[in-house]
């Protein structure tokens, strides 16, 4: 009780004669701080150091470092100016090696930083890039390591590059003797032409002509890696390092040529790590993406290279890219972000902690709307119904492939102005809209209402894939006759939509559909299921019909499977035909109907009398739900037949746009 009583007595003790930070850094002077470390023979001593105010120009060298906090209960002490200062012990460990290493002159966020400041800390974060950028060195410090784990790290990643050097110089030394081979009998050849007169030539025609006769070479075959369980286990925990899953580490390690690793007191390169992981995810038959972080350490490299080569990545691009990251602040996703892309500083020009994050999310997505005068991010929604603005800090919301390509779409080819088949409902009717009291005005019209959707596929997939599904939808199927020419056309679209639309980007049919593939599609389903690598996927099709059938989904007053039943003895449908109708399904969209007829795919949010708008300014046209007059909250995006190309254009009105919970 006493030994708890004093330590609890020391950390208010602590606390009170705690340093104390004399003033904001002056932003126009470029100032930053740097902790000076006196040197230590003892690597475990206590960290005694100075705060040292200078200009980012005159800082002269000095080592950024980049590391993971950890937790933040779990702290220990440092002096700085000879008063104590409480950091987290992951801070106290990077700085005890750093300067066991000779690294005196540190600059480390926690510390640098006053974290208790707001303003100073919002004007660093835009400062960080630069401060990385000018360090002499930046080091990625990893906590968690044995020094029997790193040493085998290391000794591992030695070996493979070793290995991979030999088989380099065999596969060289293997073209080299090759070609001399070549050019060897080429020049024999030519030297019996040259040194021979035609009459000698002629005489030899006859007899059996002595060629070079190349020595046997044979080609270097690679022979598998042989990695251990034990060198497996020490390079799984390294790529499954928390440090990597740190949203402030993309700029850190973005944004200097000098990167050095350090994990358990070994250095690695990074390149390095992302090699070996690969060769060991493909020696255990792992895919990339299950083999600990390796999947996103490689995208995190991807953004490195970018920036190093000054082609930053835009930050719709680099978004999905750090989808896995973690922050304890949740707009740190964005905010940690800005320095490694080419408009992040335009969208986001300073970084707010104070403002609540509805109010920063519609900031971000009014100057994104004002930048690219589009207003494809407003209908495009991850989650629930409710505002009209993106929610930027949630790691869903960039996920979405088809929403990235939207957003952010490919850079056209030189040889055509424009995308032939690039979907553009409002036809390049440019956007006009107004930002009032929360609410975004727009201009659009409603062409018409949903009338009925069809389950999600998760929705069907709820009580799991039931055995009865293929028996009771042939019990209750009837087949029609789409050769009949007022069926015909909505058959093409029907088949346009389960297979010819590729809901993963915004670009039209690729994969040309006819009425009578429709008719083939539940008998390739019947015989998918006996196929191993295929019954899963068409088990899932089979149940998704099955809730179709049970909730009563029809068009044009048939059942959806009446659509897709033809003769047994026909041609069965391509199976990337399937495939196609099975990511649809995944992206969790809802097969519809109209009032007016019309087929399309509608966002998971869609209910029956839910509206379909076309608003200028927007590539997909718009699920609205409707509170008020000419008041509507946005529900989500749509792919209609008749809608995507401009062929429902009319007079526009404005359209309020307004969060579901906002009160008038």
């Amino acid at each position: 009780m006493a030994h708890q009583y004093q330590r609890k007595l020391r950390v208010v003790v602590d606390e009170i004669n705690a340093y104390q930070y004399e003033r904001t850094l002056s932003v126009v002077d470029d100032e930053i701080r740097l902790l000076q470390i006196q040197p230590s023979t003892d690597m475990v001593s206590e960290i005694k150091c100075q705060l040292v105010t200078t200009s980012l120009g005159k800082a002269g060298s000095y080592i950024a470092l980049s590391y993971c906090w950890g937790d933040p209960e779990t702290k220990g002490k440092i002096i700085v100016s000879k008063r104590p200062m409480m950091v987290t012990k992951n801070l106290i460990s990077a700085l005890q090696d750093l300067r066991g290493r000779g690294y005196l002159r540190i600059w480390a966020d926690a510390v640098c930083i006053n974290q208790h400041n707001p303003e100073e800390k919002s004007q660093q974060i835009l400062r960080m890039a630069g401060i990385y950028r000018s360090a002499w060195k930046v080091v990625a410090f990893l906590h968690g390591a044995r020094f029997a784990e790193a040493k085998l790290a290391a000794a591992l990643i030695i070996r493979m590059y070793n290995e991979e050097k030999a088989a380099r110089k065999a596969m060289e030394e293997y073209k080299r003797k090759r070609k001399m081979e070549k050019d060897l009998g080429r020049f024999k050849d030519e030297g019996e032409w040259s040194k021979e007169g035609t009459w000698s030539l002629l005489f030899k025609c006859h007899q059996p002509r002595e060629r070079h006769q190349p020595s046997e070479l044979r080609r270097p075959v690679r022979l598998p890696v042989q990695i251990d369980d034990r060198e497996h286990y020490v390079l799984y925990k390294l790529l499954n390092n928390p440090y990597w899953c740190r949203s402030w580490i993309i700029q850190e390690i973005s944004a200097n040529t000098q990167l050095e690793i350090i994990w358990g007191h070994h250095r690695f390169r990074l390149n390095n790590l992302i090699h070996v992981g690969r060769l060991a995810s493909e020696s255990k038959g792992i895919q990339i993406q299950n083999y600990g972080q390796l999947a996103h350490i490689q995208d995190l490299e991807r953004i490195r290279t970018a920036q190093l080569t000054m082609q930053p990545h835009s930050i719709f691009q680099v978004l999905p890219l750090t989808r896995n990251t973690k922050a304890s602040e949740p707009r740190d996703r964005i905010y940690a972000i800005l320095g490694v892309t080419s408009n992040g500083n335009i969208l986001v020009p300073f970084p707010n902690y104070s403002l609540p994050d509805s109010a920063v999310n519609r900031d971000i997505t009014s100057r994104m709307i004002q930048r690219t005068g589009r207003l494809d991010i407003v209908i495009f929604k991850h989650g629930e119904v409710g505002p009209w603005w993106h929610d930027w800090f949630s790691p869903e919301s960039f996920s979405h492939r088809r929403m990235q390509c939207c957003i952010n779409p490919p850079i056209k080819s030189e040889d055509s102005s424009e995308y032939e088949d690039y979907y553009d409902a409002c036809n390049k009717r440019p956007a006009h809209f107004q930002f009032r009291n929360h609410s975004l005005f727009v201009e659009g019209f409603v062409v018409d209402d949903i009338m009925q959707c069809s389950p999600t596929l998760p929705e069907a997939l709820q009580g799991g894939v039931k055995m009865e599904s293929w028996k009771y939808i042939k019990g209750q199927n009837r087949r029609i006759d789409i050769s009949w020419r007022k069926m015909k056309k909505q058959a093409r679209i029907l088949a346009w939509l389960l297979y010819g639309v590729d809901l993963q980007d915004d670009f039209s049919a690729s994969y040309q559909v006819r009425e009578a593939d429709l008719e083939k599609l539940l008998y390739s389903l019947r015989k998918s299921r006996k196929i191993e690598t295929h019954s899963r996927l068409a088990r899932e099709l089979i149940q998704w019909l099955y809730c179709c059938c049970v909730e009563s989904f029809v068009i044009k007053g048939y059942p959806l499977t009446s659509w897709l039943t033809g003769e047994e003895a026909k041609p069965n449908v391509k199976l990337d035909a399937l495939t196609r109708f099975h990511t649809n399904l995944r992206w969790q969209m809802r097969l519809g109907s109209t009032h007016q007829g019309r087929l399309g795919w509608f966002n998971r949010n869609a209910l029956p009398g839910d509206k379909i708008a076309v608003i200028s300014g927007c590539r997909f046209p718009a699920v609205l739900r409707k509170c008020g007059q000419n008041r509507y909250c946005v529900v989500g995006e749509a792919i209609v037949q008749g809608l995507m190309f401009g062929e429902a254009m009319q007079e526009v009105q404005t359209m309020e746009l307004v969060d579901l919970h906002q009160k008038k």
